[in-house]
Order: C-alpha cells, then structure tokens, then sequence
C-alpha cells in the first residue's frame, strides 16, 4: 500500500470517507495537460480569446496567462468545439509545409540571411536554423550556405 493509501485509509477510519476524501482531493497535483475548465479562471479564458481573435502568438498567450502551450492549445479546442473562437484556417503542419516551401524558394533566390528568411517566412530563426539543418544546409555566422 502507498503512503498516501495508508493515510487516506487511517484518516477515512478517524474522520469518515468525506473528510478523507476532501484529504486526498488537497494531496493531488494537476497534471501540466489538464484541461479541466475548473483550471481556468473565466478571467484567463477571456484573456486567451481576446488574445486568439488579435491573432497573439502562443509564446505570447502562454506568458500572458500563465499557462503552457499544450494548455493553450487543449483550451483552444474545447473553445473551438463550444464555437467561443473560430478555428485556424491552416493546421500548424500545412502551416509549417508554406514556411519550409518559402525556405527553398528564397534559397534558391539566392537570399543566404537567416534573418531575412525567416522575416519573409513568417516564422522565427530557430525555426529557419531547424529547416536547413533538415535539408543538409549549414548555416555560419547568420549565414545560410549553400
């Protein structure tokens, strides 16, 4: 028996099944992809639609409301199938699929800046980094190589 069952079953003996349970609910940790409403406040939920509808990054979203990306995301779905916010026109992989075909065109354009990539691209640099590694490209000194 675990520690936690060997108290629960001690406290259920002392102070009936009720107070036990109120005991072991205080002892649980919420698990980081909970997303049970009762996690949100409907401050923090009015936040992440105010967010989503200006179009807000979910980095953003996730230090603004002070909660994590896989949180986002679940809540977005629930808010999605309730029809509280409309859904992205793109999945995030056709999304990614138009930034790595960007990639190759601006590439091939000659264009070598990784920062100017990922401007044109709509994404970030790490991301750019992450598609030329994937496509054998280096990459030295902000440089993309060909």
């Amino acid at each position: 028996m675990t520690n936690y069952a060997a108290e629960f079953c001690d406290k259920e003996r002392k102070f009936g099944f009720d107070m036990a349970a109120e005991w072991m609910q205080s002892k649980l940790k919420i698990e980081p992809g909970g997303e049970n409403s009762s996690h949100w406040s409907d401050k923090q939920t009015e936040t992440l639609i105010s967010m989503l509808d200006e179009g807000k990054e979910f980095r953003a979203i996730s230090n603004a409301i002070g909660k994590t990306t896989v949180q986002i995301y679940a809540k977005r779905r629930k808010l999605i199938e309730k029809g509280l916010v409309e859904a992205p026109e793109e999945t995030p992989s056709e999304a990614k699929q138009k930034r790595v075909v960007k990639f190759k065109q601006l590439t091939k354009a000659g264009v070598t800046d990784v920062h100017e990539i990922a401007k044109q691209s709509g994404c970030n640099e790490s991301s750019i980094y992450g598609y030329a590694k994937e496509m054998g490209y280096e990459i030295d000194k902000g440089k993309v190589i060909l």
